[in-house]
């Protein structure tokens, strides 16, 4: 039997008819992956948690340490002043989507 790794997981877009359903909190979300990741070992652990933004394809990095603000990672940029860019976003304990993004981040 061969073994599965998953590439990525991604935040569920807030659509009509999914949003109340399938749709956690970021916050929640992040708790998930971490307890996840923290059952596994090797290249299980490698998965990346993701969004598809209007911006472009962006990583749930987590908690920024003794501040209210999670870090997110552009893997994948609509626009290239944000390859690669990492930012801190304020989110709200039922946020579940980036509606707008801090350009200073």
């Amino acid at each position: 039997m061969q073994a599965v790794h998953p590439y990525y997981v991604f935040q569920c877009r807030p659509a009509k008819g999914v949003k109340n359903q399938f749709q956690l909190p970021l916050k929640k979300g992040v708790r998930i992956v971490d307890e996840a990741r923290s059952q596994m070992n090797g290249l299980a652990k490698a998965f990346r948690y993701c969004m598809s933004h209007k911006t472009g394809k962006i990583e749930i990095l987590g908690f920024y340490p003794g501040q209210n603000l999670m870090l997110f990672k552009y893997h994948q940029a609509k626009f290239d002043r944000d390859a690669s860019r990492i930012f801190a976003q304020r989110v709200a304990d039922d946020q579940g989507w980036l509606n707008e993004i801090d350009e200073a981040g």
